[in-house]
């Protein structure tokens, strides 16, 4: 059972034990399918023990949790299984959908193994005929140079306006220490590694440029800033500081990179075993994959402009990525 409970009757009475601890009356019609719930969890031991699927948690811990926060809404989701598990049985609906409803309905996810969908075939009254997949795909980032540093603009405090690379203003931040500095973290916090220009404008005191800072994004309402973005408009002006100093793009020394990530995607079993570039979504198969280095698309695409980064000659053209 994979429970501290040695038989299913002790389960149900510790959850029976949580309806009562709440004064929730249950009815003889919940006794019924919470019985009847047993030929779910027979079910899916008989198929772990058949190396068909592998559960991430644990359904004994998450009907127990559903008594603990719901009780009414725990009865529900077993009589929901109980039927689906019918119709599954008497061909109405298929056993991918029980799958997904089990995980929507009682929170346990149920993954396929890997020997179970090759090996088996659809005559198995359990196979089932969509499953979740990882497709594998491919592209390539471009990342360039910069244009020469000026060494002199390192450890002064300022704001500074982030320009993505279509020119258009991402982001605004301030540093109270360097504001070179600081801009290349947001460069990478933001994902602005493309961006086309950094400008550079440097307040008299460090109290100014606090109060720029927040002017300037009230101001303009950057898509990348979160902070101090409101529904209205400034009713007041602040003197324009000038731009002091600009970090550029160097369109003419770029660098590729191409890198593979995977997506999720419920696919039908056949075109599955037929494709060359999915591979069936559980643990092990995640892992697999992440250990050869391919990830989701937005980790594979940060690892990918990590590698331009490690390029020798971009380092030598760039400040402190």
């Amino acid at each position: 059972m994979g429970f501290k409970y040695t038989t299913y009757k002790g389960f149900m009475n510790y959850c029976i034990g949580i309806c009562k601890n709440k004064q929730y009356e249950y009815t003889e019609e919940n006794i019924k399918y919470f019985n009847l719930f047993e030929n779910i969890t027979k079910l899916l031991d008989y198929l772990i023990e058949k190396n068909a699927i592998e559960l991430e948690n644990n359904i004994y811990y998450c009907i127990i949790k559903q008594f603990t926060e719901d009780p009414e809404k725990a009865f529900f989701n077993i009589k929901y299984m109980v039927d689906k598990l019918i119709k599954v049985n008497n061909n109405e609906t298929s056993f991918y959908y029980f799958c997904t409803s089990i995980e929507t309905m009682i929170g346990l996810k149920v993954q396929f193994t890997n020997e179970f969908i090759e090996n088996y075939n659809k005559e198995n009254f359990y196979y089932p005929e969509q499953v979740k997949a990882y497709v594998i795909l491919s592209d390539t980032v471009q990342q360039f140079g910069i244009t020469k540093k000026d060494e002199q603009q390192i450890g002064k405090y300022g704001v500074y306006f982030i320009y993505d690379e279509n020119n258009v203003l991402a982001y605004v931040g301030k540093s109270l220490t360097c504001a070179v500095t600081r801009s290349f973290k947001s460069v990478k916090e933001r994902k602005l590694r493309s961006f086309n220009k950094i400008e550079y404008r440097y307040p008299k005191t460090k109290s100014d440029v606090a109060i720029y800072e927040a002017y300037y994004i009230a101001k303009y309402k950057p898509r990348k800033n979160s902070d101090m973005i409101f529904n209205d408009e400034l009713t007041i002006e602040l003197p324009e500081l000038p731009v002091s100093y600009v970090i550029e793009a160097n369109k003419e020394r770029s660098y590729t990179h191409e890198y593979y990530y995977y997506i999720e995607k419920v696919v039908d079993v056949e075109e599955f075993k037929k494709s060359k570039n999915m591979y069936l979504k559980n643990e092990k198969n995640k892992y697999s994959l992440e250990y050869n280095g391919i990830h989701d698309r937005e980790k594979s695409e940060l690892y990918a402009h990590n590698e331009c980064f490690n390029n020798m000659e971009v380092k030598k053209l760039t400040l402190i990525y």
